[in-house]
């Protein structure tokens, strides 16, 4: 328990010291801004709740900067109902200067009750923040480290949440081995808490014998088998047809991944004789064969009733106008073009991604008119809101314009292209921007890389992810080009804290893209080409498939 005076839905333990639990059970009830170090994620929304519960406030917004680009979001309600209202925000340490000033004008107007969360040290905070507003988010500061965050004191929790799951599950607890220790600390554990407790009961459940070692531990779900049985009432369901079991009902994770295993294969696609379910409301694919279509032996163009609207190759986030697959240019030789892969749209995410990034302008500028009368007895604020109000517009023209390239993008006609010249000149239109952050560049000896592309969307992908690259890099970073043999060109650089943008890529690769490496994907994918995203510790890594000439 947080305290005697503060109950929590969990009921679990907070391995917190003592007096830490004190003092957040005193500051809980009153309308002081609270700040906890070492503390995000999972670990956070769970001290956030309890304080909230504990202040009888009606609402608890969340942000999460990390994911939010440094932002805050549109629509943040103030007034009566502000004050009514606790605000948590997560990752304090990403909310870069024209934010800090969107945050302070806000609670101008807004009196929220301020819990706040910093992965960062106050050092840190206090070369980025404002003076005065970090004294106001930092009135009360106190530790409360993520599970990640315990070094060596994860050893003695587990053994704690070891001994007590035991008992519910009525055995004895077993040892834990160094090497299990050493793998359980050296765990990212975003679920926090709640994960370490979920990885040791599915460990008790499968470990039998009086010790655990790290090859035992069950960090991620397990995944029932397919039933021999049942799979060969699928084979012998007459007609074709398939047979649905209760499982696959079910929309949980075990058993999502469980028909991924099952369906998908290594490849990408579907392996001979294999049915895929589909979602709900959509029709089943044609199950493959190894057959030719009917006809020339090429597959057949769009029939009238199709949909105008086609998805590009895999894994793009575009669709393309009936008609723009790619064409390849005659060559002496004449060797026939290759046919891009199939692939499912995703303009979800193009729309999340939208919006995020329009609506983030909108905030500074609705700030700004909002707080207009406040500031004009301020005219030193007011000039400061005037420039991040003509920077906010700017962004939006160029998101706007970006998207507007991309839609006058011919139907994508395949020749031989050298694309180091042509990222030679993106990065030269880059460079002012590059230059004023004082980034190296280490580029390849090689005097050309020459693929088989569309010129104007090989062009358009590289000066668009040019100009990405030099927003986002740290100041002072290292920007690295390389290129494997025998069509892939990468790039590696460390993204500026303050600023990071790819929510979310680290986890699953795909979701979370900024909308700039949406573009950078969607136009490479119609001519055949891939662009894959990786962000470890900050650490964006981009490798750009082409095809051979």
């Amino acid at each position: 328990m947080l305290a005697p005076d503060l109950s929590l839905a969990d009921g679990g333990d907070w391995f917190l010291p003592g007096q830490t639990l004190d003092l957040l059970a005193r500051v809980a009830p009153t309308r002081l801004p609270l700040l906890c170090t070492a503390c995000f994620g999972a670990a956070f929304r769970r001290v956030a709740d309890a304080v909230h519960r504990a202040s009888a406030r009606d609402d608890l917004l969340f942000v999460d900067l990390r994911r939010n680009a440094g932002t805050l979001p549109a629509g943040l309600p103030d007034g009566d109902r502000a004050a009514r209202s606790t605000l948590a925000l997560d990752g304090i340490e990403h909310l870069h200067g024209a934010a800090q000033t969107v945050l302070a004008a806000l609670l101008v107007r807004a009196p929220y009750r301020l819990v706040c969360a910093t992965d960062a040290s106050l050092d840190v905070l206090r070369a980025r923040w404002r003076p005065d507003l970090l004294a106001r988010l930092s009135t009360v500061t106190v530790a409360t480290p993520a599970l990640a965050r315990r070094g060596d004191a994860i050893a003695d929790i587990a053994r704690q949440r070891l001994a007590v799951l035991s008992r519910e599950l009525g055995r004895t607890a077993p040892d834990l081995t160094p090497d299990a220790l050493a793998a359980l600390a050296e765990h990212p554990w975003p679920g926090d808490l709640a994960e370490l407790d979920a990885v040791l009961s599915r460990t008790l459940l499968k470990a039998s014998a009086g010790t655990i070692d790290g090859v035992a531990l069950r960090f991620r779900p397990d995944v029932a088998a397919w039933p021999a049985g049942e799979a060969r009432s699928q084979e012998d369901a007459p007609g074709g047809a398939t047979r649905s079991s209760p499982g696959d009902l079910h929309t949980g994770f075990a058993d999502d991944e469980a028909r991924q295993t099952r369906s998908a294969p290594a490849s990408g696609g579907s392996a001979a004789g294999t049915v895929v379910p589909s979602p709900p409301g959509e029709p089943a694919p044609p199950a493959a064969t190894d057959s030719p279509p009917a006809g020339d032996g090429a597959p057949e163009g769009p029939s009238a009733d199709e949909p105008l609207i086609a998805t590009l190759p895999a894994p793009g986030l575009f669709r393309t106008r009936r008609g723009d697959e790619a064409r390849q240019a005659p060559v002496a030789d004449g060797r026939p073009s290759v046919p891009p892969a199939s692939a499912t749209p995703t303009l979800e995410a193009l729309a999340v991604e939208l919006a995020h990034q329009l609506k983030n302008p909108l905030v500074t500028i609705k700030t700004f008119v909002g707080s207009l009368e406040s500031l004009c007895d301020h005219p030193e604020e007011l000039d400061q809101f005037r420039v991040l109000t003509e920077e906010a517009v700017g962004r939006m023209d160029q998101i706007l314009d970006g998207l507007l390239a991309f839609a006058r993008l011919h139907a994508p006609v395949l020749e031989q292209v050298d694309v180091l010249s042509l990222l030679r000149d993106a990065l030269r239109t880059a460079w002012p921007t590059l230059a004023g952050k004082h980034v190296e560049l280490d580029a390849p000896d090689a005097a050309a890389l020459r693929v088989s592309a569309d010129p104007e969307h090989a062009r358009f992908a590289l000066a668009t992810l040019a100009r990405h690259v030099a927003e986002t890099i740290e100041p002072r970073g290292r920007l690295a080009i390389t290129v494997e043999p025998p069509t892939t060109l990468c790039l590696e650089y460390r993204e500026s804290g303050a600023i990071t943008h790819l929510r979310g890529v680290s986890h699953d690769g795909e979701s979370g893209l900024p909308l700039a490496l949406l573009l950078v994907r969607g136009a490479l994918a119609r001519a055949g080409g891939e662009a894959e995203f990786a962000l470890e510790s900050n650490v964006v890594s981009i490798q750009l498939r082409l095809s051979p000439p």
